[in-house]
């Protein structure tokens, strides 16, 4: 016998099939464009919506600063305040009422009520509470725009 082998006595090898899944980094730059696709979506109806509709932003804003508020503080719940920015402290710092509030608090003014709040956000405290004046000058303080009533 021959030590030589021919080629009909070669064993061959199976054919390695082509597979069908993705590569982990193709999937995961096509989850990366998706959520980018529908992040962008998402930001441009929101964008869409505050354009359309900036008293809706307003109230929303009012809204969520009363609920900041109310979480310190029992509130009046059968009005809406009147929402102001205090632009410049030193216009105010003759009134005992705002001696520590600083430019950028917001003043919560509940006439029903007869009621003052000033918060500062910063730093999520009130600042003062007390009893409606309504001599403050208009030039330190500036209302924030009010939505227009739904009725």
């Amino acid at each position: 016998m021959d030590d030589t082998t021919s080629d009909n006595d070669t064993v061959k090898q199976p054919k390695k099939k082509r597979s069908t899944r993705l590569p982990l980094s193709r999937l995961i730059i096509i989850l990366v464009l998706v959520a980018s696709l529908g992040l962008s979506g998402y930001f441009y109806v929101q964008l869409r919506d505050a354009r359309n509709n900036p008293e809706k932003v307003q109230q929303a804003k009012v809204e969520d600063l009363v609920g900041s508020v109310a979480k310190l503080i029992t509130l009046p719940t059968d009005e809406q305040p009147t929402v102001a920015t205090v632009q410049d402290k030193e216009k105010l710092a003759e009134q005992p009422f705002f001696k520590d509030a600083q430019n950028g608090d917001k003043l919560l003014i509940y006439t029903t009520a007869q009621k003052a709040i000033i918060y500062r956000e910063s730093t999520n405290s009130l600042i003062n509470v007390g009893p409606v004046t309504l001599d403050t000058p208009t030039e330190a303080v500036q209302p924030d725009p009010q939505p227009a009533a739904a009725q």
